[in-house]
């Protein structure tokens, strides 16, 4: 009995660690990461996660996104129909969908003319996008009103100064 026990406990722990390289394969990496050590991850598979941003460029069959994670942006290179799943796209107005990406990482893309980018194998929509509301800051409207007769005057006196001088 002592000894199937010990065979269990090899093959669970075995079957433990073995799980180990999946779980580091699917950790996202920043773009900062891929933009400050792109030599290591130069044609690897990664994981990168972030608000896209701008618009789809379609190019036929393939499309450009640009993905933002907070640290930086980069270029996906994907399926058009892939890039049609987005449906709102970050700008100043609209925080965009957050996506993950899976694909192969380029330093230097040779098909994209040197470009930094990413062809996508595979994209997944983690949460859509949202209207963004901007605060008006009361200080800062405070603070015009208090200073916008100082500037009028100060613009008057120096048109005033000019039109003297040519005068002469």
């Amino acid at each position: 009995m002592c000894k199937i026990q010990k065979i269990m406990l090899i093959v669970i722990i075995t079957a433990i660690f073995s799980s180990f390289p999946v779980l580091a394969s699917e950790a996202i990496t920043s773009v900062s990461e891929l933009i400050d050590n792109g030599w290591e991850y130069d044609s690897k598979i990664i994981n990168i996660q972030g608000e896209a941003i701008g618009e789809l460029l379609e190019r036929g069959k393939y499309s450009f996104v640009n993905i933002n994670d907070g640290t930086s942006a980069i270029g996906i290179y994907l399926k058009t129909t892939d890039g049609e799943m987005i449906k709102s796209y970050g700008n100043y107005h609209k925080i965009g969908d957050s996506v993950r990406i899976t694909g192969v990482f380029n330093r230097a893309c040779k098909e994209h003319g040197g470009d930094m980018d990413i062809h996508c194998d595979s994209i997944q929509i983690v949460s859509d996008g949202y209207e963004r509301t901007h605060d008006i800051n009361k200080h800062k409207i405070i603070l015009t009103i208090v200073l916008m007769p100082f500037v009028i005057y100060g613009t008057m006196k120096t048109y005033g100064v000019i039109r003297k001088n040519s005068k002469n």
